[in-house]
């Protein structure tokens, strides 16, 4: 809408006639010209591929298989039979990423287990392809507890 104001306002100050009109199509184009570039060649957002690889464990130290992984509203997948949850994500540039994790109880009377943590993401753009595919491996681990009421 701007844009269309821009062009009018610089028109609306040629004399009229067919000078005019030319001089009206030929803004118009290379303002249109213009717009199409700046979009082209705009830097589209930074992603990259990032590998978490996540221990979860229970007060006592056990493994808790079948936790749930979240991050927002986007659900990851579960934990394996060892604890270990292990995928590979794209992220923005955000310094960090939060992963909610859960576990419902199987048997009545117990409380299911929640944790959520927050994991920092080292920065890209080092020279050595090696070094930044090993870097872009987040390990970690978090430990559960029972849900507060």
């Amino acid at each position: 809408m701007a844009l269309n104001s821009l062009v009018h306002s610089l028109l609306s100050r040629l004399p009229a006639g067919r000078p005019a009109r030319l001089a009206m199509t030929g803004t118009a184009l290379l303002v249109c010209f213009s717009v199409a570039v700046g979009v082209a060649f705009s830097r589209p957002a930074v992603t990259t591929m990032r590998t978490f690889e996540i221990r979860v464990i229970d007060d006592d130290g056990h493994p808790v298989a079948g936790a749930e992984v979240k991050s927002g509203k986007q659900q990851f997948g579960v934990t394996d039979s060892f604890g270990i949850w292990r995928r590979s994500i794209r992220v923005g540039d955000e310094p960090s990423i939060r992963f909610d994790f859960r576990k419902r109880s199987a048997k009545a009377g117990q409380r299911e287990l929640v944790a959520t943590k927050k994991f920092a993401l080292s920065a890209t753009g080092e020279n050595n392809s090696a070094d930044r595919q090993k870097r872009q491996v987040v390990k970690g681990s978090v430990k559960m507890e029972p849900a507060r009421l």
